[in-house]
């Protein structure tokens, strides 16, 4: 793991843009791309529990420092294959969860219910939080959402760019998720997408206009890492 490292990008409030979290991202050395193929050979080989995990340790030792709130991503292996070596690692770093959402990734089905109950379990019981990433992409769909109960839903760039053609998709999506449930739009680069949220009950979002994937050394620690900080 000694090449990886992992990058904040944070998460505001469309009203106020105060911090809910930054997503702890992977990147591979100083290249921007090349962990989009890395992760995908993690996820085919089945070795993807420990980038995971490593991921989550990491974000726990950022929270331990700076009283941090992040986002990790949960690939649907790790939580089908390995989940008794994640549960364990979420275990040992307990102490970090109240301060953490876990992003479970549309990039591979889920083929055992069982499991991702018992990965949610866990995550709640401990004082987590839940999300489900890139709703309207790849493998995303609300049947996770009775076994999820999701504190929150990622919408996919996809899904954003049929959703500020049509408004109405986003009442349809309500009926169907938890009432406690909360809206993160993904790849916000505008104010006019960032306008057409907050007038359409988005609570949250996520992109360039409002900051870039950054490095822990290059952050501003209280624009990134201290939930209900403003960033302007």
């Amino acid at each position: 793991m000694s090449s990886l490292r992992p990058v904040y990008m944070p998460i505001v409030c469309v009203q106020d843009k105060s911090l809910l979290a930054s997503e702890a991202l992977l990147r591979l050395g100083n290249d921007p791309v090349a962990h989009i193929d890395f992760l995908t050979d993690a996820e085919a080989s089945g070795e993807i529990f420990r980038v995971d995990s490593w991921m989550l340790q990491q974000a726990a030792e950022t929270v331990r420092q700076y009283g941090a709130s992040l986002a990790v991503n949960v690939s649907p292996v790790t939580i089908t294959s390995a989940l008794d070596v994640y549960l364990q690692t979420l275990a040992e770093h307990r102490d970090a969860v109240p301060n953490l959402i876990f992003e479970i990734t549309e990039t591979r089905p889920f083929f055992s219910v069982s499991e991702l109950l018992r990965f949610s379990a866990a995550v709640r019981d401990l004082g987590g939080r839940l999300s489900l990433d890139d709703f309207g992409a790849g493998y995303a769909s609300l049947d996770l959402v009775p076994s999820v109960q999701p504190d929150f839903v990622k919408l996919s760039k996809e899904y954003l760019d049929r959703v500020l053609v049509d408004p109405g998709l986003l009442e349809l999506l309500r009926r169907r998720l938890p009432a406690q449930c909360s809206l993160i739009a993904e790849h916000i680069d505008s104010d006019d997408k960032m306008r057409f949220l907050r007038l359409n009950g988005v609570q949250y979002a996520q992109g360039y206009l409002i900051g870039r994937p950054k490095p822990l050394e290059n952050l501003d620690i209280q624009k990134y890492l201290k939930a209900d900080h403003t960033i302007n």
